[in-house]
C-alpha cells in the first residue's frame, strides 16, 4: 500500500503509518520532503503581507488564489514528480491545514485515492485499507 503525505512545511510521519505502508511525502522545496515543489510566488507572499490575517483576509486571499493552500495545490498540480507520486497512491494524507485543499483536489477524479486529514484519520484509513475494508 502506498501512502502520500502532503505536508508543505514538512512533517515526521508516524511510525505506525510508515511501518504499515510505503510512505512518500510532498512539501515545499526546503521542507525535507521526498518530493519538493516550488514555493509560493512572490506576488502571493506580497498579497499575504499586505492583506494580513483573520477570517476576512483569508477569504480575500483564497478568492485571489494567494493563500498558502491554493499556492500549494497549484505547485503540486504543476510538478510532474508530485503528480506521479499521487497517481500511484492508495491514500493521500493532508498533514497540515494548508495541504487539505491539495488532498481534496487529488481525491476528486473517478479513480482517485482516498483522502484524509490528520494522523488519527490516516491511521484509521491505513488499518481499513490493510484489512480490505475501505
Amino acid at each position: 500500500m502506498r501512502v502520500v503525505v502532503l505536508a508543505p512545511q514538512g512533517v515526521r510521519v508516524d511510525e505506525r503509518i510508515s511501518d504499515a505502508a510505503d510512505v512518500q511525502t510532498v512539501g515545499w522545496a526546503d521542507s525535507g520532503a521526498h518530493v519538493s515543489v516550488r514555493r509560493p510566488s512572490s506576488w502571493a507572499a506580497a498579497a499575504q503581507r499586505r492583506i494580513g490575517s483573520g477570517i476576512p483576509a483569508r477569504i480575500v486571499l483564497r478568492l485571489l488564489g494567494a493563500d498558502n493552500a491554493t499556492q500549494f495545490a497549484r505547485a503540486i498540480s504543476s510538478n510532474r514528480d508530485a503528480l506521479r507520486v499521487l497517481a500511484t497512491a492508495d491514500l493521500v494524507v493532508a498533514a497540515e491545514e494548508d495541504a487539505a485543499f491539495a488532498a481534496w483536489r487529488a481525491a476528486r477524479p473517478a479513480q482517485a485515492p482516498r483522502s484524509v486529514y490528520g494522523t488519527a484519520a490516516a491511521l484509521a484509513a491505513v488499518d481499513a485499507l490493510s484489512r480490505g475494508v475501505a
